[in-house]
């Protein structure tokens, strides 16, 4: 199972560390940095594989990624109208940074991966 996860894990990471997309499968709002900075504070989750993930960001840019009892630690910011994400064990410290879609109620997309927000 811990292998599984890790994979899981890994594959989110990937995903949050590439460049933005240009072609999104839905036509939610596309955030301005300013409107990131007020919605992704919070708690977040999301399902890969089966797994569910959960994710809690901070006002001050902390933010802490957790399945069970496995939790990667790292900052994210705000740069321009993207997010960026640098986890500890997940992305090496290195900084992905995204656009943020939203439908205006309970999902957010980053990088085609969908968020519930709570």
């Amino acid at each position: 199972m811990r292998k599984l996860y890790l994979r899981s894990l890994q594959i989110l990471a990937l995903l949050a560390s590439l460049g933005s997309m240009s072609n999104w499968a839905v036509a939610d709002e596309v955030l301005s940095g300013e409107q990131i900075k007020k919605l992704f504070p919070g708690s977040h989750s999301l399902e890969i594989f089966g797994f569910d993930i959960r994710i809690l960001a901070t006002k001050g840019g902390a933010v802490s990624v957790s399945l069970d009892e496995e939790t990667d630690h790292g900052r994210w910011t705000v740069k321009g109208n993207q997010l960026c994400l640098s986890l500890k064990k997940l992305t090496d410290n290195k900084t992905g940074c995204s656009q943020v879609q939203y439908d205006g109620k309970t999902r957010l997309r980053v990088q085609g991966i969908t968020f519930s927000v709570r």
